[in-house]
């Protein structure tokens, strides 16, 4: 049985939409890669086999041992920054981006407001600009 920190994954569409609204500068993690190859759905299949390339390294572990591996990492991480701000004021903080880079946010609701005010941002200035022909 999936605890519900395997469950709760942030959706592909968003992890992406926060690297172009808040990028991180360094390497993107080894579960959001393989999170990719799955495209976006590890709960789909538990057994399936999913191979990453990574740091020069080559890894093979299930959907399942995916998700333990982040739920592991997310334990950890959460204890190590906990009473820590996750947002600057107008963006999630790099410790926060770390966590959506493996699928999880402290603050979901307020991370799906943020996007999509930022979209809406985006789309104004796209349509605001002058298109020459």
């Amino acid at each position: 049985m999936l605890t519900y920190l395997q469950r709760t994954i942030l959706p592909l569409e968003d992890i992406h939409s926060v690297e172009v609204y808040a990028p991180l500068k360094g390497r993107r993690c080894s579960f959001l890669l393989a999170y990719e190859k799955a495209e976006g759905n590890l709960l789909s299949d538990l057994d399936a086999e999913l191979a990453v390339k990574h740091n020069g390294s080559r890894k093979v572990m299930t959907a399942r041992q995916w998700l333990i591996r982040r739920e592991k990492f997310l334990a950890k991480y959460y204890v190590e920054w906990r009473g820590g701000g996750w947002w600057t004021k107008t963006k999630p903080n790099k410790q926060h981006c770390a966590l959506i880079w493996w699928g999880a946010s402290p603050t979901p609701e307020r991370l799906k407001d943020w996007l999509r005010r930022e979209r809406e941002t985006m789309l104004l200035r796209w349509s605001m600009e002058e298109v020459p022909f």
